[in-house]
């Protein structure tokens, strides 16, 4: 992830700054492969991982999801849907 930069979105609400570092989540093992609908569209519906997760130095933690690149991809609203409770972030408990 080098060269991307990535701010804390309740820092920036909250007109903090922060460093922000990636938190490890745990991963399962359940084979998938993507695949091309008959649109032609890429679908990557990886079950394994449902977001990379970040925490700032002000105790936001939050995620970005792992999305499928197809426009309209049920799977994105599924995969945002487990998410909605941590979206756009929330404290962490300490």
């Amino acid at each position: 992830m080098s060269g991307v930069k990535l701010l804390c979105p309740g820092c920036v609400e909250e007109g903090l700054k922060s460093t922000v570092s990636h938190e490890t989540r745990a991963h399962y093992l359940m084979a998938w492969r993507p695949y091309w609908d008959e649109e032609g569209d890429y679908h990557v519906h990886d079950p394994n991982s449902h977001a990379s997760w970040f925490r700032c130095s002000n105790g936001h933690v939050w995620p970005i999801p792992n999305l499928c690149p197809a426009e309209d991809c049920d799977f994105n609203v599924r995969r945002l849907a487990d998410l909605a409770e941590h979206l756009p972030y929330k404290k962490a408990d300490k």
